[in-house]
């Protein structure tokens, strides 16, 4: 397993926020799983994390990619249309904020 790396002004990023009954947060972690090999296919992928919330109410998700095109080409891929559907199922809304890293602190 590889991490992301969090580097300024070097990938797109999209940051989505799940919105989620309590009840159904493992449940959409476990659909979003599922769609790993969709996102290990698509060229211009680089990496992803998943967040839980612990009120239960949202599922973040921090996507790094080579650009905003090859996130733009992974959203028409019609094979993934199913899978975004079945997220769909499990959500009340999404807030999906595409963002440049403009600085990043490590302790020293």
């Amino acid at each position: 397993m590889t991490s992301a790396t969090i580097a300024p002004e070097k990938y797109f990023t999209t940051v989505n926020i799940f919105h989620t009954a309590p009840e159904n947060q493992d449940r959409l972690i476990e659909v979003l799983l599922k769609g790993m090999p969709l996102l290990d296919q698509q060229p211009g992928f680089v990496a992803t994390s998943l967040h839980r919330s612990h009120d239960g109410g949202r599922v973040i998700a921090y996507v790094q990619w080579e650009s905003k095109e090859a996130f733009e080409a992974m959203r028409a891929r019609p094979d993934a249309q199913g899978h975004f559907a079945s997220v769909g199922q499990l959500v009340t809304s999404v807030d999906a904020v595409p963002c440049r890293v403009a600085f990043t602190h490590d302790r020293t």
